[in-house]
């Protein structure tokens, strides 16, 4: 047994032993085991925010299972957690953790598929069953986890249901007077503007993080095709603003895609008269 493996069956066994001991505990701590509770110990780094994670979970209703907690990197686990029961002390988890965090780690080709174009493992093991689901556009992963085999559509229900499938990623807003043509549509992550005289003409400089999508590759093509300069390979505003060409492939293209993939973190570079 290779030691990716030996590691999934290590965290599957810690996690079985943690379901076991709360199921075992007697009756009359029925009450404190069920009582909800909130706790968030610290970040997740994933492009979404707890806030998010809770409204959902929150308004995630399964049939036969009640809410009982939502935490975030509670014991240093690197992932939102929420937790729902039924009335059997059976447990279902929705997680979502940083990458390769969450059990299983695709281990399994023939249980490895795609889910809404996502790339999903089922797994159905004597001690827990359920989904692993990538979530490219929130650089996470996504678990539907249960102690108790509710079956693969089931599972998949559950997931579509959550919301978490197309959630956007968190994003920031432009910078304030910045023109509107200048600003891509789409998934802006991180935007910086400084002061900056190291070229004549120009006094400010902005880097600009943006997602790769369908949004953003339209609005990009239309500023590419209004405004991109042959002679000096850069998109130049009607203002004098210089906007570099993220990748020098795209010179004589107007298609992102062909230097990047969906999902892709670009950088763009302003020179700002």
């Amino acid at each position: 047994m290779n030691f990716m493996k030996l590691r999934w069956f290590f965290l599957l066994s810690i996690t079985f032993f943690a379901f076991t001991v709360a199921c075992s505990k007697d009756n009359k701590d029925e009450e404190d085991v069920y009582e909800y509770y909130e706790n968030e110990e610290g970040s997740v780094d994933v492009l979404l925010t707890f806030d998010t994670f809770k409204t959902k979970a929150k308004a995630l209703k399964i049939d036969g299972f009640t809410l009982v907690s939502v935490t975030a990197n509670e014991d240093g686990s690197k992932e939102y957690e929420a937790r729902y029961v039924n009335k059997d002390g059976k447990y279902l988890f929705v997680k979502i953790g940083e990458l390769a965090t969450s059990e299983p780690v695709w281990l399994d080709p023939e249980n490895t598929y795609l889910l809404d174009d996502r790339k999903s493992e089922y797994a159905n093991t004597t001690l827990i069953h359920g989904l692993t689901i990538h979530l490219p556009q929130i650089e996470a992963e996504m678990a539907v986890h249960s102690t108790i085999d509710l079956g693969k559509t089931s599972f998949e229900s559950i997931a579509r249901k959550s919301g978490f499938l197309t959630v956007a990623p968190v994003t920031v807003a432009w910078p304030i007077g910045i023109p509107e043509n200048h600003k891509f549509k789409g998934w802006l992550l991180q935007v910086d503007l400084g002061s900056y005289d190291e070229m004549p003409g120009f006094t400010k400089q902005m880097f600009a993080v943006m997602m790769l999508n369908d949004e953003l590759a339209d609005s990009y093509k239309d500023a590419y095709n209004s405004y991109y300069d042959n002679s000096t390979n850069h998109i130049v505003f009607p203002n004098g603003t210089y906007l570099v060409v993220p990748d020098e492939n795209l010179y004589n293209s107007d298609n992102l895609y062909d230097s990047y993939g969906r999902y892709d973190r670009i950088e763009f570079m302003y020179y700002i008269p």
